[in-house]
């Protein structure tokens, strides 16, 4: 869609190098620090050009590049990793979000420079050119087939959904660019009527409403496909329905954290030199606010603090007797399902322990476990069997930086962290230095995935909003 050709930029940073310079990989796609303007746009979904048309009454108007290029390049060569992405290939393409799709003409391993004079060709299609029961309770290349992998500027995209709302109007942005990108993805996963999510019949949405959804998509994380943004962004409007408040931005670990998903947690006991109580040599009485059913409610508060990630403001329910939040302590799993709408199925320890010949499990094999089955960024939720008996539910944590944390959001403890973040020995490692959970983990004990799943609609009782 552009009129002339562009140099692509590794930035160098990059330290590894071909033919003596730095090597592409499929994250150098970022609009304006790899990619270089394409002379004027001819697409009518850069709202540029669609205004310069519109006010030249119908005559095509192109108008500067400034291409929107969220996602990263598709068809990397994903068996030669260069600084943990797929290498680029001449064959890769970028999809711009205004229509254009951008290949490479050149791939710089050749002896001479590419020819920036040449224009691109002009062969564009007709399409182109026109558009168990345990509890766990308490803590001690079609358009939509996009590239899945990092995407650190997916993030403005639900900006850039705005900017474009404001200028066109909502049908024809709709209409024009969006529709035929989120009817490719929706169709790869057939849903049906009363599922998990809406069904995937996008004209069933008002255009609010499709607009919503989209604007959540840009919100959702990087490192989720598009496909996933798409999906969670749309349970996430069933959601909003079902708790009667509105998304707002995503939060921060301590944000969603930090007591804010179980706030009316209490201890049992205070501290009272004159206390009529023991307790671990330290003497207490009965603190009168202690509220019980928040101290034995550790899966719905895993789940609680997954939502305020995402940026709804809910606060996790007590566990009571004859509550959805008394059943989810004994399957803390269940509330969670796969984009399609299937049960999402958790990575059960004994299985584990079985395919790794291991009889019991160590601190370090327990190490080995989280570290296998959290391996990619994420947050995953985590059933476990403590030593001594009982059981928990908790949230395990890969951030950006490589390290996998633990996360409480049943109880805060200042003494461990200060925004939320706690050392994975915290959970496994007692104060006396043995192992603080079962060596023989129970049959449900597991690890899940979930902040690329949905959560089930019907488990909004679960939350105070």
């Amino acid at each position: 869609m552009g009129t002339s050709q562009a140099k692509l930029t590794v930035l160098p940073t990059r330290t590894v190098f071909l033919t003596g310079k730095p090597q592409a990989n499929i994250s150098d796609h970022l609009s304006m620090v790899n990619l270089a303007p394409f002379g004027n746009c001819r697409s009518m979904g850069f709202p540029a050009t669609a205004s310069a048309t519109a006010a030249a009454q119908g005559t095509l108007t192109p108008m500067p590049c400034m291409h929107n290029t969220p996602f990263p390049w598709m068809m990397g060569k994903n068996d030669h990793i260069v600084k943990g992405d797929p290498a680029l290939l001449k064959s890769s393409t970028c999809q711009c979000m205004w229509g254009g799709t951008i290949s490479i003409t050149d791939d710089g391993q050749g002896t001479g420079s590419p020819d920036m004079s040449r224009k691109p060709q002009e062969k564009f299609s007709k399409d182109q050119q026109n558009e168990k029961k345990s509890s766990y309770a308490q803590p001690k290349s079609s358009l939509g087939k996009f590239a899945e992998g990092k995407n650190n500027q997916f993030n403005s995209f639900g900006d850039d959904l705005s900017n474009v709302g404001n200028k066109l109007s909502t049908s024809t942005y709709i209409t024009e660019t969006t529709n035929k990108v989120v009817k490719a993805i929706t169709e790869d996963i057939p849903m049906k009527m009363g599922e998990t999510v809406l069904a995937n019949n996008w004209k069933n949405y008002s255009d609010e409403e499709k607009k919503r959804i989209l604007t959540m998509a840009g919100e959702m994380p990087g490192k989720l496909s598009m496909k996933e943004r798409l999906k969670k962004a749309e349970n996430c409007l069933v959601l909003e329905k079902g708790l009667g408040i509105t998304k707002g931005s995503p939060m921060t670990t301590e944000n969603a954290d930090k007591q804010n998903a179980n706030p009316q947690y209490t201890y049992q006991y205070i501290a009272d030199p004159n206390g009529p109580i023991v307790v671990n040599g330290i003497r207490v009485r009965s603190n009168p606010n202690y509220k019980p059913q928040y101290s034995i409610n550790c899966a719905t508060c895993s789940a609680t603090y997954a939502l305020r990630l995402m940026g709804f403001d809910v606060k996790a329910k007590g566990n009571v007797a004859g509550t959805l939040n008394n059943e989810v302590s004994h399957h803390p799993f269940d509330m969670w399902n796969n984009p399609d709408g299937t049960k999402a199925e958790p990575i059960k320890t004994d299985k584990w322990m079985k395919d790794n010949n291991i009889e019991k499990m160590s601190i370090d094999d327990y190490k080995s476990f989280f570290e296998e089955n959290c391996a990619e960024e994420g947050v995953y939720t985590v059933a476990l069997r403590w030593n001594g008996g009982g059981g928990h539910a908790t949230i395990l944590q890969r951030d950006k930086d490589g390290q996998l944390y633990y996360i409480e959001p049943q109880v805060f403890d200042s003494n461990k962290t200060q925004d939320g973040r706690r050392s994975i020995d915290d959970l496994l490692i007692s104060a006396n230095g043995r192992l603080n959970l079962s060596s023989t983990p129970h049959g449900d004990d597991g690890v899940l995935r979930v902040d690329n799943k949905l959560l089930n609609p019907s488990y909004v009782s679960l939350f105070d909003t």
